[in-house]
């Protein structure tokens, strides 16, 4: 289509595309970005892969777990190489939407896991209209169309069948061992020391945590994959190989929340399997209402605040989880610090919050100081460190609400069209993605990882896989009625 396209409009194209080239460069030297020279390539890259785009997000799949996340002194920053290919897939998708505009009316697109999606986005409009960070609310909003374009609504057009599948965890897994081999090797020059972690993972991770909770979400791939071959082939034992290096990786990272969702993952099996999932959501939600109630009558919060002159940062790691469970342990007690100033602020405005983006500019005057630690100074600039409640600060309650709604759709979805498969294999796949985002989940209860440029994708990954394994099954039962 495309190709027939250019060729009754070849002349129009040719002087447009000239134009544009010369505007661009035009308009870089005016505003001395030299960023803006690379438009007029991004896009020529854009048509290019436009004829066959998924080889471009096998790619852009392929590159996430090695990206490098590079600031220039303009002060913009970006991942290389995943980012300018994801700009270019981003434009890919909205020629075929432009294009074919009628595969806005497909199941995938009336599916209630997407239209949950899409009101989280229109929530997210809506209270940028109110924000009191616009610039900062905006930008936001832009890279969240970016991530669920490309690895919610173009992975659900690529991964369709086992095949597709296959190749997902291919270009997922082998990059990630890889880095998991460099990774490894590196903290083996600091002795395997805890206080050394944060610069091994340097420059394929920002910091342990997104580190350990990306290779935990390997796992169940790494499971799966290992019964695609027989007993006794080389090829199940490079798998044991695969899962014996990325448990040891998980170890290494010192991680609490990655130890946490690899344990549990064996119990989310088990909640699966007997079609607990219901039960497991109403008391979760029950018990986290009841908790959260009892801490705000009568101030009993107050009576978490940590001894500041205590509360420290342990390099040991020993120490480190001793001084979690005695309430010494100073990122366990800036978490409270910073979860008490975003119910503060939920407070002041439950509706709309304060706008996408905003929190690290505005919390600082809910604080309570009693909880204050020695890193509250917050110099990296980092947020809640519980993803629900960011949202309540920075979306208002119902955007926390509509965010909590979709992840129970996913959940309650999968459980059932695990159910549904008739094939061995396809029971894995939904799994898979099931485990997959639950290990994500839980980690976003100790950390903000949604926008994170490793974490996010492969949340929204899995969350299409269900989709499109939901559909897939319903026309099947509907063809065996018929």
């Amino acid at each position: 289509m495309l190709s027939v396209l250019f060729r009754k409009h070849d002349n129009f194209f040719f002087y447009t595309y000239g134009f544009f080239f010369i505007a661009c460069l035009c308009l870089g030297f005016v505003l001395e970005q030299p960023l803006i020279f690379l438009l007029p390539a991004i896009i020529l890259g854009g048509l290019v892969v436009f004829y066959n785009y998924k080889i471009a997000y096998y790619l852009l799949v392929a590159t996430l777990p090695m990206s490098t996340e590079v600031l220039f002194e303009s002060g913009f920053g970006t991942d290389l190489p995943s980012e300018p290919i994801l700009l270019v897939l981003v434009m890919v998708f909205g020629f075929l939407i432009l294009l074919k505009p009628s595969q806005l009316l497909s199941p995938f697109y009336k599916h209630p896991v997407t239209l949950l999606l899409l009101l989280h986005l229109v929530w997210i409009v809506i209270t940028i209209i109110m924000s009191t960070q616009i610039e900062l609310s905006i930008k936001y909003l832009i890279t969240k169309i970016w991530y669920v374009s490309v690895f919610f609504f173009m992975s659900g057009m690529v991964l369709t069948n086992q095949n597709t599948f296959r190749r997902l965890l291919w270009v997922i897994v082998l990059p990630t061992v890889l880095a998991i081999a460099i990774i490894i090797y590196k903290h083996s020059k600091w002795g395997f020391l805890f206080e050394y972690v944060n610069k091994s993972v340097v420059p394929f991770f920002r910091n342990h945590v997104n580190y350990g909770v990306f290779i935990t979400m390997l796992v169940p791939m790494l499971v799966a994959m290992r019964f695609w071959y027989k007993k006794g082939s080389i090829m199940r034992l490079l798998m044991d190989i695969f899962i014996i290096i990325t448990l040891i990786g998980i170890y290494l990272t010192y991680t609490r929340g990655a130890w946490l969702a690899l344990f549990a993952l064996p119990l989310l099996y088990a909640v699966v399997l007997y079609k607990k999932m219901k039960h497991v959501l109403i008391t979760g939600f029950v018990a986290a209402f009841l908790f959260f109630g009892y801490l705000s009558v009568n101030n009993n919060y107050l009576k978490f605040a940590p001894d500041y002159a205590h509360t420290i940062y342990h390099d040991n790691l020993k120490d480190h989880i001793s001084a979690t469970f005695s309430g010494k342990d100073m990122s366990t007690m800036e978490r409270f610090y910073r979860w008490v100033a975003a119910f503060k602020m939920a407070g002041d405005n439950p509706v709309f919050g304060f706008g996408p983006n905003s929190f690290v500019k505005t919390y600082k005057s809910y604080t309570v100081t009693s909880f204050a630690t020695y890193i509250s100074r917050n110099e990296e600039n980092s947020t809640v460190h519980n993803y629900f409640i960011l949202l309540m600060a920075e979306q208002g309650i119902p955007g926390m609400l509509i965010f909590m709604g979709f992840i129970a759709i996913i959940l309650l979805t999968a459980e059932r069209v695990y159910h549904q498969q008739k094939s061995f294999n396809d029971k894995w796949i939904v799994m898979v993605a099931l485990m997959v985002m639950v290990v994500f989940l839980i980690n976003n209860l100790f950390s903000d990882l949604l926008e994170a440029n490793k974490l996010g994708p492969l949340f929204f990954i899995m969350a299409a896989i269900i989709v499109n394994w939901d559909i897939q099954s319903r026309e099947e039962i509907n063809e065996g009625i018929a």
